[in-house]
């Protein structure tokens, strides 16, 4: 059960484990979930079926976030979003990378075509996978929004300054767990930088949020829309 109210939370830490079980409506819906798949295949041929976690379990205790995932197939996360999130007890939980200029910007992409979330702007982010569980089954967000970093930036994370503690935002089927870095250069030498790194074609530009009126000129989600507000000036 997801016991986290929608909207902001700052926190101090996660303990997120990797349960053993299965995710029950990827296996009730599994014909389903193959059927659809070879459509959203055929149309996107990009789509890759790796595997992916929900979280059917979460709540925030004393500034700790706590909880579990499952993994399955992204064809059935695929399923489950595309028919309007239909599984109401689980969210997609995954880290997001909060890059904040010297100039204070914050860094947000937009996604190429052919992506899940395409045309959207957002913070540097994609699925939990299996390479960010460690050995013990703990989920590390740190790592996955390091990885998010270099893989549609360029940049290592160990180039940035890692700052405090994460944000937890909760919206409807969302749970994103923010992870903020402090650029060493202004968010126009960053971008041009970008330019010019080994990267992912993922996004197809960067851009620089300044003040919370600027979220309102891309097409975001309502958590990246709820985080700029939160960290920019009016």
């Amino acid at each position: 059960m997801i016991e986290i109210a929608e909207g902001i939370h700052p926190i101090k830490a996660c303990a997120v484990r990797r349960a053993g079980e299965c995710w029950a409506f990827a296996e009730a819906k599994k014909n389903e979930i193959d059927t659809h798949w070879q459509k959203r295949l055929a149309e996107n041929p990009k789509f890759f079926n790796g595997r992916v976690f929900i979280m059917p379990r979460g709540t925030i205790v004393d500034g700790v976030l706590r909880g579990d995932v499952v993994e399955t197939d992204f064809s059935a996360s695929l399923y489950w979003r595309d028919r309007d999130f239909a599984d109401k007890s689980v969210v997609d939980c995954f880290a997001v990378a909060l890059l904040l200029s010297a100039d204070g910007a914050l860094i947000y992409g937009r996604q190429a075509p052919g992506n899940v979330s395409s045309g959207l702007t957002a913070p540097p982010s994609g699925f939990l996978d299996r390479r960010d569980v460690a050995g013990d089954g703990v989920v590390d967000f740190e790592a996955s929004a390091a990885r998010e970093i270099l893989e549609e930036t360029g940049f290592d994370a160990s180039e940035m300054a890692r700052a405090n503690g994460f944000l937890a935002v909760r919206q409807g089927p969302y749970l994103c767990i923010g992870v903020s870095y402090r650029l060493p250069m202004t968010a126009e030498a960053f971008i041009t930088a970008v330019a010019h790194r080994d990267r992912d074609p993922e996004l197809e530009a960067l851009v620089a949020l300044r003040r919370r009126s600027d979220a309102a000129q891309y097409r975001m989600r309502d958590f990246s829309r709820q985080i700029a507000e939160y960290l920019l000036p009016e």
